[in-house]
């Protein structure tokens, strides 16, 4: 979740106090991409490929540059913090139902690591296990792995004014949290990111889990912009897999216009042109109306099953036993 400004009002364990509804006059679906804008003027833009997600956060900008010298809790509010960029990891709060409770996803535990980086560029890994949901099923474990880079253009560097103690073996700029998690009751206290690389719950404990990830911009972005991209992999087998899938999927030499393309190129060939129309001369070959039901009707059923080769924690599946499943099974 990209957050923004000096987080003096924000209760991290406290979703309702960062929500943010999105400007559906700004957002547009097409494939390969997912564009949308928050009421905070945050635009958000996503791309993915099979097992993995880019997103890449653009922040809005006042006129005057921000002067990061001075320091901050995140308690207390300071003008010169209100242009500084945050990525929140939530690994706790989840998707609610809207029918009944017993559809209500429940996270049980998790494990959250942030090690420190040689490039600077922080990182993340670990695991969540959740039960519920629509198909009701048993509890899953689900691995991940994520990283962040700073695009040339943008004038954002990694500040530490959020964090309370800070660890040698974590990234600069990050910081983990937890708090005793109640999803019928939201805390009142507010938890403090510090500077520890480790943090886990366990089924029993009742702890949430987080992480906080901030930028300042600096003093020389007039012309510059405040961007930062993500890039997360998703395994239900390991994080070490979730991590080799972003190796995979989305090497550093591919820009994230490049991974749209690719998915693009990827469902013209395998989906998309296995029907095209031609012109019989009757009036509804050139209807684009049914034109646009038609192939958005065929994207559709290119979305499930969802081919989970290789991922089934059960047992083994590879190119001679392929795995498909969908949301009502996962």
């Amino acid at each position: 979740m990209p957050l923004f400004g000096s987080l003096a009002s924000v209760n991290l364990a406290d979703n309702m106090t960062y929500a943010q509804n999105r400007s559906l006059d700004l957002e547009s679906a097409t494939v390969g991409l997912f564009t949308t804008t928050l009421q905070n003027d945050i635009k958000i833009e996503i791309t993915s490929s099979n097992h993995t997600g880019y997103m890449r956060y653009t922040f809005p900008q006042s006129e005057t540059p921000s002067n990061v010298s001075s320091t901050l809790t995140i308690a207390g509010a300071d003008a010169t913090h209100e242009q500084d960029a945050h990525v929140l990891v939530d690994l706790t709060h989840v998707l609610p139902a809207y029918s009944s409770m017993a559809y209500s996803q429940r996270f049980l535990r998790g494990e959250l690591h942030i090690p420190s980086s040689s490039n600077a560029l922080p990182s993340y890994h670990g695991s969540a296990t959740y039960t519920g949901g629509w198909p009701q099923p048993d509890s899953h474990t689900i691995h991940f792995c994520g990283n962040f880079s700073i695009p040339a253009n943008s004038m954002l560097t990694p500040t530490s004014d959020y964090i309370q103690g800070e660890h040698s073996d974590i990234a600069p700029g990050a910081g983990t949290f937890s708090w005793q998690y109640n999803p019928f009751s939201p805390p009142t206290t507010r938890p403090v990111p510090r500077g520890y690389p480790d943090v886990r719950s366990y089924s029993g404990s009742g702890m949430g889990l987080g992480a906080l990830f901030s930028w300042s911009p600096t003093e020389a972005r007039v012309n510059g912009t405040l961007t930062i991209e993500s890039k997360v992999g998703i395994s239900y087998i390991s994080a070490a897999q979730a991590c080799s899938h972003i190796e995979n999927e989305l090497p550093d030499a591919s820009s994230f216009e490049d991974v749209i393309d690719q998915a693009r190129q990827e469902w013209e060939t395998k989906v998309l042109s296995k029907i095209q129309i031609g012109d019989d001369g009757d009036v509804t070959s050139n209807n684009a109306t049914l034109k646009r039901m038609l192939y958005s009707a065929l994207y559709q059923t290119g979305l499930m099953p969802t081919d989970k080769t290789g991922e089934n924690p059960v047992w083994n599946s590879d190119d001679t036993k392929p795995y498909y499943d969908d949301h009502y099974v996962s």
